[in-house]
C-alpha cells in the first residue's frame, strides 16, 4: 500500500501544479462537491477526483483537461498492463461518462521495469502511458453487466460457490480462511511440485486426503514417499545419497545467507524498478569443530552494495564453500552485483563457484520426515529435523518481514526503536545460518 502510494504521488508530477482532494471517510459529499466546483471553475488538473453515477463511488488518481478535453489517469505501481486494471479503468470510465464527464482519453500509469536509475531521476523514462481508451470503451457493456450481477450477489445468500483458483486469482480473497475449512492441514493441496490444476482436478474429483488417491494417480517418487511417510509414519534416508553431498562440504565451510529489500522508485545509481538490493548477511565459519559468526548489516543511509560487496569477499575468502538454502537467490543477487559493480566482477564469481546447495539432498529425496508436509524449505525442515528449533519465537521470522523492516530502520527518526529493528534483523539472519549449520550436524548423523 506504501509503494503503491509513493508511486502515485510521483506520477502527479507528470502532470504537475493541479489541485489535490484529500479523502476523508465522513466528507465524500464535499468531495464530490468540491470535484464539480473545479470542473465548473475551470481547473485543469485533480488528483483524487472524486465521482458518484449509479451508486458507485470512484475517485480517479489523476483527472486532466487536455486539448482535446479530459482524460483519466489511473497509476499502478506495476510493471504491465493487466486485466484487474482494465477492470478498473473501465469502471472508472463507466462513472465519469454516467456522471456527464465527456472523456477523451482513458490510461494507465505503469513502472518501467526497464528504467535504470543513472544520476539524477528521469521521470518520463520511469513511467509509461499505455492509452486503453479504445478497449475500456468496448468494455462498457461488460461493466453494466457485471455491476447487475455484483448487485445480485451483494442482494442474495451467501453463494454456493466452491474453492477454486479464483481464491487468490487475482487476488487473495478476504473470505478464503472460510471457505477452506473443511480442507484438512494435510491434503492433495500440499503434494510436493505438483501443478495448481492438478490439485484442483483432484479436488473436483472427490479427492481430497492422501487415503482418498487412486492407486493409478500418477506420482513422482518425491510424491510417492510424501504420500507414504504421511500414512505409515516412517522417514525416509538415504545415507548413501547424504553421505555423497556431504563429501562436496569442505573446511572451512562458511554458511551463508542474503536478505535484501526492494524499491519501486530507484534510489540509487545503477538500481532498477524492484531490484533485490542485498543490505544484509550473515556467515557462520566452521573450522576443526571451531563455530564462528561474522555479520553485515547496511547502515540506514546510502547505498548498502559498495559496503556489502567489499565486507562479504573479506570474510569468505578463507572459506573452501559457501553452504547457502536455494542458491537460486544468493547466485542471481550476485550475478546482479558483479553487473553492476564490475570492478569486483572477478571476487563475486569466486564467492559464485563455492556456493553448495543444502536445499539439494532434501529436494533430491535423501531425507524426508512426515513433518515437512511436502515442503523443503529451510522453515519446514529445521523444526521438522529439530524439534524445539524455529523461528516462532522471533520478531521478524521470514525474509518478507526482514524486507519490510529494513525500511523502517532506515526511516526510524526515534534511536531507541532504530536500534531494536537492528538487533531484530541480525538475530533472525543469524537464525538462518546457524539453522544450516544444525542441518548439517543432523545429516552427519544420518549419513552413517
Amino acid at each position: 500500500m506504501d509503494i503503491g502510494q509513493d508511486v502515485g504521488r510521483l506520477a502527479r508530477e507528470l502532470f504537475p501544479d493541479g489541485e489535490e482532494i484529500v479523502f476523508e471517510l465522513d466528507k465524500i459529499g464535499d468531495n464530490i462537491q468540491r470535484t464539480k466546483n473545479l470542473i465548473q471553475t475551470g481547473g485543469q488538473t485533480i488528483y483524487e477526483a472524486a465521482f458518484v453515477h449509479d451508486d458507485i463511488l470512484v475517485f480517479t488518481d489523476i483527472l486532466h483537461k487536455g486539448e482535446e478535453g479530459w482524460e483519466l489517469y489511473e497509476v499502478k505501481a506495476s510493471g504491465s498492463v493487466k486485466d484487474v486494471y482494465l477492470n478498473d479503468v473501465a469502471l472508472q470510465v463507466h462513472v465519469l461518462t454516467g456522471g456527464g464527464i465527456t472523456l477523451a482519453k482513458a490510461c494507465l500509469v505503469h513502472i518501467n521495469t526497464g528504467y535504470v536509475r543513472l544520476g539524477e531521476f528521469d521521470l518520463h523514462s520511469f513511467f509509461v502511458i499505455a492509452d486503453l481508451t479504445e478497449t475500456v470503451l468496448e468494455m462498457q457493456e461488460v461493466v453494466q453487466q457485471e455491476i447487475v450481477r455484483m448487485r445480485q450477489a451483494v442482494a442474495g445468500e451467501m453463494p454456493a460457490i466452491d474453492i477454486g483458483p479464483h481464491c487468490s486469482d487475482p487476488y487473495e480473497c478476504n473470505f478464503s480462511a472460510f471457505c477452506w475449512q473443511h480442507v484438512p492441514e494435510v491434503s492433495v493441496f500440499n503434494l510436493y511440485f505438483m501443478p495448481w490444476t492438478r490439485r484442483f482436478e483432484l479436488y473436483n474429483k472427490g479427492v481430497l486426503a492422501f487415503e482418498d488417491l487412486p492407486k493409478d494417480f500418477y506420482l513422482s517418487e518425491i510424491q510417492k514417499m510424501q504420500v507414504e511417510t504421511h500414512l505409515h509414519g516412517q522417514e525416509f534416508i538415504n545415507p548413501a545419497g547424504i553421505r555423497d553431498f556431504l563429501a562436496t562440504v569442505t573446511e572451512p565451510t562458511g554458511f551463508l545467507d542474503f536478505e535484501t529489500f526492494m524499491q519501486a522508485v530507484p534510489e540509487f545509481d545503477n538500481q532498477r524498478p524492484y531490484q533485490q538490493i542485498p543490505f544484509q548477511y550473515s556467515l557462520h565459519i566452521l573450522s576443526q569443530g571451531n563455530l564462528a559468526q561474522k555479520e553485515f548489516l547496511a547502515a540506514p543511509q546510502g547505498d548498502p552494495r559498495e559496503a556489502f560487496i567489499r565486507r562479504l569477499i573479506a570474510d569468505t575468502q578463507d572459506c573452501q564453500v559457501l553452504v547457502v538454502y536455494n542458491q537460486a537467490f544468493e547466485k542471481r543477487i550476485l550475478t546482479e552485483l558483479a553487473r553492476d559493480f564490475p570492478t569486483w566482477h572477478e571476487d563475486i564469481q569466486s564467492i559464485k563457484t563455492r556456493i553448495i546447495d543444502l536445499l539439494v539432498p532434501f529436494r533430491q529425496g535423501n531425507y524426508y520426515l512426515k513433518a515437512m508436509n511436502g515442503s523443503f524449505s529451510i522453515k519446514s525442515v529445521l523444526p521438522a529435523l529439530i524439534p524445539g528449533m524455529g523461528y516462532d519465537h522471533l520478531a521478524i521470522s521470514n525474509g518478507g518481514m526482514a524486507m519490510e523492516a529494513f525500511p523502517m530502520y532506515r526511516n526510524a527518526h526515534d534511536p531507541a526503536e532504530q536500534e531494536r529493528i537492528r538487533q531484530e534483523l541480525l538475530e533472525y539472519c543469524r537464525m538462518d545460518t546457524l539453522a544450516m549449520v544444525r542441518i548439517i550436524d543432523m545429516l552427519n548423523e544420518k549419513a552413517v
